[in-house]
């Protein structure tokens, strides 16, 4: 006859995520594509001020985050803000309604970043036509899923390495840049007019879709080692990291690229670098 602690521990999901593996989901989720993606559009909207853009949109999210650390802690369930929403109004039909549309604004984040990934790489196979690229991704990422959180860990743990070490190398190209015969772009405000706080917040409202991705780490606290400790650490610290390095990409690519080629670029931080090569 099994034990109720039998019963418990069959049922539960497998703890497999540590501080140190939960802030690299973390990371992975906030950063994605999405710096790849609208960093051109930002900067058609707040010229040089991208980082002050970027700035704005991270304290915001900030505010965010805190609630999520907060209700993390308190609630390590793996529903997230569904199950928040269902502790604070015990509302089955609310709480559903609220995954629905955390739902769909998944797919709506894939769909661009998805688009995003296909201009990528189109500049290296243009060939290829953007619909098989997204198709292709979409057919792998779903079988990596369907495999299990362990090996969805450990492809997160290997595109957040490459898409870290995209943005650091955008760092390193931008600073030599600067560092050799380049300097500022002198043509960097296309429109000086046009630049100004209600530029830098409509770039700020932008830059937002950037740092979604934290709320992601509380779906898998039932999957984490000392959920109530390591889920707001993780929050916070995946925020943190991922804030510091879109303000100092921002930054560095105005640098080396004005606004308005950023803003017509398909993959401008890409452009960014071919200004090196």
């Amino acid at each position: 006859m099994k034990t109720t602690a039998n019963v418990v521990e069959a049922d539960s999901l497998k703890r497999i995520f540590g501080l140190p593996t939960l802030v690299i989901y973390g990371v992975g989720d906030i950063l994605g594509a999405g710096i790849y993606a609208v960093i051109g559009k930002i900067a058609g909207l707040s010229g040089t001020l991208v980082w002050a853009s970027f700035s704005v949109a991270m304290i915001v999210a900030a505010f965010t985050a805190l609630s999520y650390a907060e209700l993390g802690s308190r609630f390590p369930q793996s529903g997230g803000v569904a199950c928040f929403v269902h502790r604070a109004f015990r509302i089955n039909w609310l709480s559903v309604l609220v995954g629905w549309l955390m739902f769909c604004t998944c797919l709506v984040s894939m769909a661009t970043l998805s688009k995003s990934f296909a201009g990528y790489l189109n500049a290296f196979a243009p060939a290829i036509p953007a619909w098989l690229i997204v198709l292709v991704l979409f057919s792998i990422l779903a079988l990596i899923n369907f495999r299990g959180m362990k090996e969805s860990s450990a492809l997160n743990i290997v595109c957040t390495f490459i898409e870290v070490t995209g943005l650091l190398i955008v760092i390193l190209v931008a600073v030599l840049f600067l560092g050799g015969d380049g300097a500022a772009n002198p043509a960097a405000i296309p429109n000086e007019q046009a630049i100004g706080w209600t530029a830098v917040v409509q770039g700020a409202a932008l830059a937002f879709y950037a740092f979604i991705g934290f709320e992601d780490i509380v779906n898998v606290a039932e999957e984490v080692k000392n959920p109530e400790r390591n889920v707001p650490r993780a929050i916070l610290m995946a925020l943190a990291i991922a804030g510091v390095i879109y303000i100092i990409v921002a930054w560095l690519a105005l640098q080396v690229l004005n606004p308005s080629e950023l803003a017509g670029s398909e993959a401008p931080l890409l452009d960014v670098v071919q200004c090196f090569v």
